[in-house]
């Protein structure tokens, strides 16, 4: 596959603990369903995590296709930062340096749980920083994580530039819809080589809200773009729904393929893909 680079954007988004996986009955393979945007490459993936049976799909061909993680970092970061000891608990708190970023939210000190719901780019960059490049890679390949691949450096493996570069060394770590939701489902049930605080507090900091039907939903987003003029997104929204009886993970990834003017973060996107989809399962 052709390497891209990308700028990453921020993304809001909040996570629930889960009991242990329940044995449920088979089911009939899945809908495909339509692509709703055939302007863009899109993949979507709803996987019933008790039985790891797909309930719906968009393009899993595209779901295989490994793309910049962006934001969705953040998630096994967490992991991380909190088994490490890095991370103490929800509240710990680094310092903003007083550098100005385009986004107000990020302008003030951070939380472990504030940084998740703002997606402060700049707490990733102290919390990589401090866990440094061998414990990093550490864990990604213990988590087995994308493409492991951070030799784009700590601070910027998972983050897309704002040019378009084929041929660009760094930006290097690389996720799929299918890695994503794999990883998801050893994160939803603790079985992660992390401890099961590290995990629960991960998805603590990751829980969004209720839904109108009142199930639990988690994700994280993450943004970027494909192209120096910013007329081409990528977009990604990966996370957990829990209803009384079922859970099921998800993820959602596009890449525009026609440029779109005055174009918004593509997290936005994402994430209204994903509830219309949950909607159509009567999920939401």
């Amino acid at each position: 596959m052709k390497a891209f680079s990308f700028l990453t954007i921020p993304a809001l988004l909040l996570g629930c603990s889960s009991p242990a996986p329940k044995e449920a009955p088979a089911k009939e393979a899945a809908p495909v369903a339509a692509d709703p945007y055939p302007d863009k490459a899109v993949c979507f993936l709803l996987i019933d995590a008790q039985t790891g049976q797909i309930q719906k799909s968009i393009n899993e061909e595209n779901c295989q296709v490994q793309r910049p993680a962006c934001s969705t970092f953040k998630v096994p970061l967490a992991v991380m930062g909190f088994d490490s000891g890095i991370l103490k608990n929800e509240s710990t708190k680094f310092k903003w340096n007083g550098k100005k970023h385009s986004i107000p939210e990020w302008n003030k000190d951070q939380t472990a749980a504030s940084w998740m719901k703002n997606s402060t780019v700049w707490y990733s960059q102290v919390l990589t920083g401090k866990m440094g490049f061998q414990k990093l890679q550490t864990y990604l390949r213990k988590f087995d994580y994308g493409n492991q691949d951070i030799s784009g450096g700590i601070k910027t493996a998972w983050l897309t530039p704002a040019s378009f570069t084929p041929d660009e060394k760094g930006f290097s770590l690389r996720i799929s819809g299918f890695e994503q939701t794999d990883f998801l489902k050893k994160l939803l049930y603790d079985k992660l080589p992390a401890t099961k605080r590290s995990q629960e507090l991960t998805k603590k900091i990751m829980f969004l809200e209720k839904t109108p039907k009142g199930y639990d939903f988690s994700g994280k987003t993450g943004s970027g773009y494909t192209d120096e003029a910013q007329k081409r997104r990528i977009g990604w929204f990966v996370g957990f729904i829990k209803t009384p009886d079922r859970q099921y993970v998800f993820a959602t990834n596009y890449i525009d393929t026609v440029d779109v003017e005055n174009a918004e973060f593509g997290s936005r996107l994402a994430k209204q893909l994903t509830i219309n989809l949950l909607k159509e399962e009567n999920l939401w």
